[in-house]
């Protein structure tokens, strides 16, 4: 479906700090890593109308051609090269710091360390090592069992599922095409402009 774009964030100068791609309303959002600009007009959509495979290969030319802060090559804010994902990131002493101590003292549990065990272990696959992932399913469900919830995490558990704070239940429309009523997830995905019945 070509319904992503690439979009980038201008300063008052009119020079690009930020490039990314997304759909709907992902450049007008609030980003972790970069704010929006307070001035809408400083949004401004580089391309539109693409595959999402076409408007990741945009964002990393885009980031390419600008180039990074990070890096020194450029003037983007941008932390990785674009493509979807974090390839490239590139981590300061700072961060490297805070990740070592936050992970130093700390112990796998031995369900967890079997279950990387066999992750790691994987099923080959003539080039590819797929994860042996029924046998960590399996773990995980052995792991489980005999664990007892609280009757009051039960409760909260049963109230949210069946109350009116369910997103769920809360937000429920009728797809246009077929009349189906259904949550926001499930009609954005299979119904209105997608529906087997337009």
């Amino acid at each position: 479906m070509n319904n992503y774009y690439v979009y980038a964030y201008l300063r008052e100068n009119g020079t690009p700090y930020y490039i990314g791609k997304g759909k709907d309303k992902r450049a007008w959002k609030k980003h972790r890593t970069v704010s929006n600009p307070k001035d809408k007009s400083r949004i401004v959509v580089l391309e539109d109308k693409l595959t999402e495979l076409w408007a990741l290969a945009r964002e990393r030319y885009y980031i390419r051609w600008f180039g990074r802060k990070d890096l020194g090559t450029g003037i983007l804010r941008n932390m990785t090269d674009g493509g979807d994902g974090t390839s490239g990131r590139k981590f300061s002493e700072e961060s490297i710091e805070k990740l070592r101590k936050a992970s130093t003292g700390k112990t796998a549990s031995d369900t967890t360390r079997k279950k990387m065990s066999i992750g790691r272990k994987g099923i080959n696959s003539g080039n590819k090592c797929v994860l042996n992932r029924p046998e960590i399913r399996k773990l995980s469900n052995d792991s489980k069992r005999g664990v007892k919830q609280s009757d009051e995490h039960i409760a909260k558990r049963t109230k949210h599922m069946h109350g009116d704070n369910n997103p769920s239940k809360k937000y429920r429309l009728n797809c246009v095409h077929c009349g189906k009523e259904c949550c926001l997830g499930t009609l954005s995905r299979w119904h209105n402009d997608n529906c087997k019945y337009r």
